[in-house]
Formats: C-alpha cells, sequence, structure tokens
C-alpha cells in the first residue's frame, strides 16, 4: 500500500506515540532547506567574462522540488532507505542527465525541478547512511554507483527492544531500513529509526553525527551542481546555464480563432508581434513562449517555443474559420494553456465571445492562482454580453480584462499590454470594483525601490479616470516619462522614475471594474501560501494545501519575500481595498520552514479577500505589495488523495479525491476535467454531505498506449454546492510512462528464510527478490500468513498467535515448533505493486527446523497463523 503525504502521520503517531521526543523539521534550516539554501548560493560560473548565479526565484523553485520527494515516503531509493544503494545512486545519475537534456533542450522549469529532486536524495544519503559516523568517503555524486553488501551480511545489532539500532564496528557502508513495521528492521541490518526506537537516522539537529552529516550534505550538494554547471554541453551554451539559474516568465497566447474573429485576428497578431519585439535582446526577453487556440467543437494542443521567431510564425498561421455561434470553449483553452505553462507566466487570452463552458472557470483560475500564473483577457467586440467569467479569471489571477473595440486589437492593445510583461512587475494594489456612476478613489503607495508604476483599470462601462500624483497634480500625457493608452474599455498609465509617495486612482463607470497598480521592483512578495505541515517522520515541512483555505479554520500560513523591506504587517482586505483585519508573521519559525520564510498562524475570513504585506523599505519609505489574485475561503475541502506522479500509458488508473463539507449540509455537483483528454469515466455524481463529513470519489484516466512517454498533463476535480464559499477544487500532475509491466513475484523468498534460535520471540521477516521490469519502485502488502502446525498443542508455546502483519510490508513470526513435530513452515502470501497498476502475487516461506536439520519438511500450511476471528456459542 502506497501512503499519501497526509495519511502517513497518524501511523507515525502510533509509533511513537510512547515517545514525549518532539521531532525535528528536516526541511528547515538544520535540514534540506539549510543545505539546499547553501549549496545554491555558493554556486556560481563565469562564462565570457560574466558570473553567472542562481536567482531568488529559481533557488525557490528548486528548494521547493526537493521538499516535494518527501511525499514519497515509502520509495526506498528516493531516500537511501532500506540499503537502496544501487537505486538511490542510479536516480542520481538518470535526474542529473535530466537537468542536462531539459536545460539544453528548453525547459528550465523540468531541469529545476530534476535538480531538486537529486538533491534531496543525495542529502538523505548523509541522514540515513554510516558515512558520518565512520567517515567514510563522500560519493561523486552523479557518476557513482554504490552497491549495498549482501542481504546476510551484518551491519548493526541491538537490543531485544531496540534491534538494528547500533552499528557493528567497522561496518561497511549501509543505510536504514524504513520498511513497516519501523522499528523491526530485518535480522541483522540497521534500522533508520524514530522517537522511541531510535536508529542510525541523523534527520534530527540534536543527534551527536548531524552537524558532520549537514556539512557532508552541503559540499556534495555543490559539487553535483558544479558538476552540471561545468558539463560541456552547458558552458559551450550559456543560455542553457541561465535557462537553469534564472526564472524568466512565459509569456503565452490563448486566441479564439472562430469565425468570428476574421476582423480581428490580424490585429492580435500585431498585438502579439510588437511585445515579443519589443523585449528582443533585453532582460525582459521571455524564455519561451506558448500559443494555445480554440474553437468549438475543437481545442487544440499547446505549443512551446523557445524561438521567438518560431513563435510568432505559428501565431500568424492561424486562420480563423468555422464557428457560427457565439459561445466557444475559452475555458477549455484557458485551461490547457494553464497546465502547460510554468509557474509566474503571463498568459493573454484573444475572443470576443462569451464561454461555452464556463462552468470550467473555478478549476482554470484555481489552478492558474495555484501556479501564480496571471491570465488576462482581451475582449474585442460583443457577440454576446460581457461574460462575467473573463472578469473572475482576471480577479482570482490578478490579471486584466481590457474591452477594445475590434480595430483597438493591435498595436493599441499591445501598448496595453506591454508594460505587464517586464520580468520585474509585481503587484502593488488590486481592487475589484462594481461602479454605479459615481467617483471611486484607490490608493497606491509607490516607494523608492519603483523604477516604474503601471496603473491598469479595465472595466465594462468606462467614465473617466484620473491618476495623481503624491502632490495631488494630474498625470498627463505630455508629463516626462509617462505613456497612457485608452480603448473602449481600459485605460493604461504608465510612469518612469516615479516620486515615492501615496499615488490616487480616481474612476467613474458603470459596471465590472478592475484595477490594479504594479511596479517594476526588485523586491516583492514572491509566496503566500495556506499550508499544512506533511510528510515522513523527522522531515516534516509546511506543503501547499490544495485549493483555497477553510472557512473560520485557524490555517498555517508561509510568505517569501525577496528584496530589502522591512515587514510591518500583514492584512486581509475586501476586493475594494475597505480593511478586515491584519495579522504579523514571523521568521525563524519552529515550522518546517527556512529562516528567511515567514510563518505564521490565521483564519482566513468569510467572503473574498485580498492579501497585502507593508512596511518600509531602508530608506524608510513606506512600501505595500499584494498577492496577485482575489481569494476565498470555502466551507468544502477538496484535496487529492493519490500519491501518483506519473501513470503508464495503455492501462486504466484510478484518480481519488478526498471531499469534506465543513459547512452545512450540502449537495455538491461534481466537475472533472483534464488536460488531455484521458478522462474515461462519465461526470461524477453529485454527492451530498453532513456537516464534517467526508466522502472519497475516483476518476478514471486512460492514456492510449500510443501516449509519448513523458507526456504532462493535469486532472481537476471540482466539488461546487451552489455559492463561491461553497466550491472548491484540488489538483493533481501527472507524466505518463511508458506502458508499464508488471511486477515478477517468481523469485521472491523470505529473509530471514530459516530460523534455528527457537526462543518463542517474534522475528522479523522481509520478502526480497521481487523485481520489476520497468525498474519501478515495488511495495510489497502481507494478504495471508499461514502454518503446517496448530497454533496451541503439545510442545508448542501455546499463543494465541504466531504471526502478525497482514496489511503491511513485512512480517513477524513466532521462533517456535512442536516438540514432537518435523519442524515448522509458515507460508507468507502477498501482493506486489508498482504504483502504475501492475501487480504480482507470490508466497514465501520460512522454516523453523526441529533441530540443526537443513530444512523443515512442509506438511501444508492449514492453519492460519494470525488471531484467529472469534466464534459465538
Amino acid at each position: 500500500m502506497k501512503l499519501t503525504k497526509r495519511a502517513w502521520l497518524p501511523i507515525i503517531c502510533v509509533c511513537l506515540a510512547a515517545s514525549a521526543q518532539v521531532l525535528a523539521f528536516s526541511l528547515n534550516d538544520t535540514g534540506h532547506g539549510g543545505i539546499t539554501r547553501d549549496a545554491l548560493a555558493s554556486a556560481s560560473i563565469t562564462i565570457s567574462g560574466e558570473t553567472l548565479k542562481f536567482t531568488d526565484r529559481a533557488k525557490e523553485e528548486v528548494k521547493d522540488a526537493n521538499f516535494e520527494v518527501d511525499h514519497h515516503q515509502l520509495t526506498a531509493s528516493f531516500h537511501f532507505d532500506d540499503e537502496s544503494l544501487s537505486a538511490g545512486t542510479s536516480r542520481i545519475n538518470t535526474l542529473k542527465e535530466q537537468v542536462i537534456s531539459n536545460a539544453t533542450g528548453g525547459n528550465g522549469k523540468a531541469a529545476r525541478k530534476a535538480l531538486g529532486g537529486a538533491l534531496h536524495t543525495i542529502q538523505d544519503f548523509f541522514a540515513h547512511s554510516n558515512q558520518a559516523d565512520q567517515g567514510l568517503a563522500i560519493p561523486n555524486f552523479g557518476i557513482a554507483t554504490l552497491t549495498a553488501v549482501a542481504a546476510n551480511v551484518a551491519t548493526c545489532n541491538g537490543t531485544f527492544l531496540n534491534p538494528g539500532s547500533t552499528l557493528l564496528p567497522g561496518a561497511a557502508l549501509t543505510t536504514g531500513y524504513f520498511k513497516i513495521p519501523l522499528c523491526d528492521p530485518p535480522a541483522g541490518k540497521c534500522k533508520h529509526g524514530l522517537g522511541i526506537c531510535p536508529g542510525i537516522a541523523k534527520d534530527a539537529d540534536g543527534h551527536p553525527f548531524h552537524g558532520a552529516a549537514f556539512g557532508s550534505a552541503v559540499s556534495a550538494s555543490k559539487n553535483f551542481i558544479m558538476s552540471i554547471l561545468n558539463d560541456s554541453r552547458m558552458t559551450s551554451d550559456p543560455k542553457a546555464i541561465k535557462r537553469l539559474m534564472d526564472i524568466r516568465p512565459m509569456i503565452g497566447a490563448v486566441i479564439d480563432d472562430t469565425g468570428s474573429m476574421g476582423s480581428v485576428i490580424s490585429g492580435v497578431s500585431t498585438a502579439v508581434s510588437t511585445i515579443v519585439n519589443s523585449n528582443r535582446g533585453t532582460p525582459d526577453e521571455a524564455d519561451k513562449y506558448l500559443l494555445e487556440r480554440f474553437g468549438d467543437p475543437t481545442v487544440g494542443e499547446p505549443g512551446i517555443y523557445t524561438d521567438p521567431g518560431a513563435f510568432l510564425a505559428a501565431v500568424n498561421a492561424i486562420v480563423p474559420s468555422g464557428g457560427g455561434d457565439c459561445p466557444e470553449l475559452s475555458m477549455a483553452g484557458a485551461y490547457k494553456a494553464v497546465v502547460k505553462a510554468e509557474n509566474d507566466s503571463r498568459l493573454f487570452l484573444y475572443t470576443d465571445a462569451s464561454a461555452k463552458d464556463a462552468s470550467q472557470r473555478s478549476a482554470v483560475s484555481n489552478l492558474a492562482a495555484q501556479k501564480r500564473i496571471q491570465l488576462t483577457t482581451a475582449l474585442s467586440g460583443n457577440c454576446s454580453p460581457y461574460d462575467p467569467a473573463y472578469f473572475e479569471l482576471a480577479r482570482r489571477t490578478g490579471g486584466q480584462v481590457f474591452i477594445t473595440t475590434r480595430y483597438e486589437s493591435g498595436t493599441t492593445l499591445a501598448n496595453l499590454m506591454k508594460p505587464l510583461v517586464r520580468n520585474d512587475v509585481h503587484l502593488i494594489l488590486q481592487a475589484s470594483l462594481n461602479l454605479t456612476g459615481g467617483l471611486v478613489t484607490q490608493s497606491a503607495p509607490v516607494d523608492d525601490t519603483v523604477t516604474q508604476v503601471i496603473f491598469s483599470i479595465g472595466m465594462v462601462t468606462k467614465g473617466p479616470i484620473t491618476v495623481r500624483r503624491p502632490n495631488g497634480a494630474i498625470v498627463q500625457p505630455a508629463d516626462a516619462g509617462v505613456t497612457i493608452t485608452d480603448t473602449l474599455g481600459s485605460r493604461t498609465v504608465t510612469v518612469r522614475a516615479p516620486e515615492p509617495g501615496d499615488w490616487k486612482i480616481e474612476i467613474s463607470g458603470t459596471g465590472a471594474a478592475l484595477v490594479t497598480a504594479t511596479g517594476a521592483t526588485p523586491s516583492f512578495l514572491h509566496k503566500f501560501e495556506f499550508a499544512d505541515m506533511a510528510g515522513r517522520a523527522e522531515h516534516q515541512g509546511l506543503f501547499p494545501i490544495d485549493g483555497s483555505p477553510i472557512i473560520g479554520k485557524t490555517q498555517t500560513v508561509r510568505a517569501v519575500i525577496f528584496g530589502a523591506l522591512n515587514v510591518s504587517e500583514f492584512s486581509f482586505r475586501r476586493p475594494d481595498g475597505t480593511l478586515i483585519s491584519r495579522f504579523s508573521m514571523s521568521k525563524n519559525s519552529p515550522l518546517g520552514a527556512t529562516r528567511d520564510d515567514l510563518v505564521g498562524e490565521v483564519v482566513p475570513p468569510a467572503g473574498p479577500f485580498v492579501v497585502y504585506v507593508s512596511g518600509v523599505t531602508p530608506a524608510g519609505r513606506s512600501f505595500q505589495r499584494a498577492v496577485p489574485g482575489q481569494q476565498i475561503a470555502s466551507n468544502v475541502e477538496v484535496r487529492s488523495a493519490s500519491d501518483l506522479t506519473s501513470i503508464p500509458a495503455g492501462r486504466t488508473t484510478a484518480l481519488a479525491f478526498s471531499i469534506t463539507n465543513h459547512g452545512a449540509p450540502a449537495s455538491f455537483a461534481l466537475t472533472s476535467v483534464d488536460s488531455r483528454n484521458f478522462l474515461t469515466t462519465a461526470a461524477p455524481t453529485p454527492i451530498s454531505l453532513g456537516t464534517d463529513e467526508s466522502r472519497t470519489v475516483t476518476v478514471n484516466v486512460s492514456p492510449p498506449a500510443s501516449t509519448a512517454p513523458a507526456t504532462e498533463f493535469a486532472m481537476t476535480l471540482t466539488a461546487n454546492g451552489g455559492a463561491d464559499d461553497n466550491s472548491n477544487s484540488a489538483s493533481i500532475f501527472l507524466t505518463v510512462d511508458p506502458a508499464n509491466r508488471d511486477p515478477v513475484c517468481s523469485a521472491a523468498a523470505a529473509n530471514p528464510s530459516i530460523i534455528r534460535k527457537v526462543n518463542h520471540t517474534m522475528v522479523p521477516v522481509a520478502i526480497v527478490g521481487v523485481t520489476d521490469v520497468d525498474n519501478d519502485p515495488v511495495q510489497i502488502r502481507i494478504t495471508a500468513i499461514a502454518q503446517d502446525e496448530p497454533l496451541t498443542g503439545q510442545g508448542s508455546g501455546n499463543t494465541a498467535f504466531d504471526a502478525s502483519g497482514i496489511g503491511l510490508g513485512s512480517a513477524l513470526v513466532r521462533a517456535e515448533r512442536s516438540g514432537r513435530g518435523d519442524g515448522r513452515v509458515y507460508r507468507i502470501a502477498f501482493d506486489a505493486v508498482d504504483g502504475k497498476g501492475g501487480q504480482c502475487s507470490g508466497s514465501v516461506k520460512v522454516e523453523v527446523p526441529h533441530d540443526n536439520r537443513i530444512s523443515a519438511p512442509d506438511s501444508g500450511s492449514g492453519f492460519t497463523s494470525t488471531i484467529p476471528v472469534r466464534r459465538g456459542g
């Protein structure tokens, strides 16, 4: 059985119930977080006189990928558990090649993800092995292949109550066993160790060898990074190094290509070309470009381009056709683009139609917010009333809605958008208003770190719009450093070198209006997330929750701020800017965060809200930053319950989601959407849930056997109880593996297979020899244990049961046999699964000979060894 990250913690609590020890949070400064930060900070390379280093955002992304590995607790090769030295180093070598191939092939995000995954495994080697204890050599990870000693070679001993806790003098390189039961390693082997049953792991910062392991892990991590940077494939392609070390927001165009766009499409091409060409050769040039087309009834697959010329050629090749009715599948197009886009991307959707699939807008907006993707829509014409779905996308992601005429879709539209695609533009103010004709004023404090400020307003019916400087003067088109662009329902005011102070935006008109103020600044709020404590024991850390937070529930929040800013407070504000509440967050939290992270506890408010942070700059100027996107807490919680990272082609896989209702009893409609049309089940049936009632639902996906390996896709499930605060969603991101082959159980054996010391104690038995042709990690689950002697009788120990372990990965059998028989034979039946739908079944034999004869004859395993079911009467 493979446990999800949240299912793991109760099991750990059972093991540690008798221990008062406080677990170390090893995703913080004393573990993976601090090691990764130190290694990345010290890594640099000089190419053609230019010294390149990892940017703050790139380091954060590598660190997140590192932490993600602890979602997969029972895959031994990920953590060097269970003496998986060969599999662990093979994983690192494979990931190194993935880093290089992705960086040189144009995928910086995938390269950083592979780097973070490799660093986690490298670092776990030092925490989980005896390298530091015995001063063994530091492996050259990325090249080295380590092998474990034979299964019959002892590396640890211990006490009856704590076996496998003490390294044997001169023991060869080994790692501890983390299999369930956690406190019982195979005979003669070391255990990882947890709380009440300590072993050889050095995850906790109080361990005597923790410091040595930490230092070696930093050195090995840096050496691994430098081996990548100095690889000839990287040094011959400096862009690949920059792609790995830097994050430049991807620019994406999501374009309606139905017939009604015929008079607009050339203007859209002009707008996209103007934006791309204006940034060529500048620090704002995007690393990659995305193009997605949609219409009705078809939606294309996103194309990714590293060459701007190829991207523009694809845009210019779009020819409008088909259609005939107004609504189009714009949300399906937007969803596919959001799934494919990298974190922190800017996507621009161009259409003249409402959304035929508006029911998917929550899935789109939730997923975009999770990935910090800003989604702006350009609406040209009005073949139907302006669809509120586009305003919701903008509100939820920090984007905009620009309403234009068909004649304003070219250079004018580009001028609205160009200031928003700079790499260093960050949100100062976001307001969502419902105008009724009167004048509304919004304030935007601009600080001394801001070199350019952009005021952007989009609305259904535009009235007069004025921007005032801190001294009250109105910003005029003729002012130095000022550019003002107007369309039917939009205005953008850009001011270069703005004076610090409180700027005012005065807006009038009717209907929905969105107001943003963004600044070009190196100091910004990179991340604000509601988080849960999760991960394997002594590795717990804060991981972002799925979907929206829960109304009225105290929750942990984590923020990351880049740049020199002195934070005074955080606050929740209504969409119109009015204050809801203030709260504080602090550094050096005892929770699973690094020392620079800000962590706090909050109760999210009811109704929509925007998160702000404020304080002063080093120069003493007041600053303000906002988290892009309006949020709304929910009564319903949706979580992914599948601990999968990939699934096989040519096979159906069930994906599980848990839904919990924290509000009044309600009925929830369920909507599932995936980005590659792999769904094979009909729409899930609505469910009714009482207060605090949970339900698990599954949806099936089946990639065709012909699906290319490493194809990425996402699946999102939304539960909608009829109101914004009664709706939530969760997404799972997966890749497709080649058609999967089943594990092989035919060579399975028990370790130990013979028990000669007959003392009635329970002996741990592991199942070894199960292999997988695809090299997938295999999990064992005991299904039955039987024996060829009665549990009670003359010459036996007359015990109530002689074995345990049903449902677990290993068994305990009693070192016992009848003194009047020919020895005892246990038969342990098991299933083996590879986590990708493949499985096999088998059984292994454990003998307890009557005396020193070589074996015990098997007279048929006719007696159940585990606790029998009581019968009445």
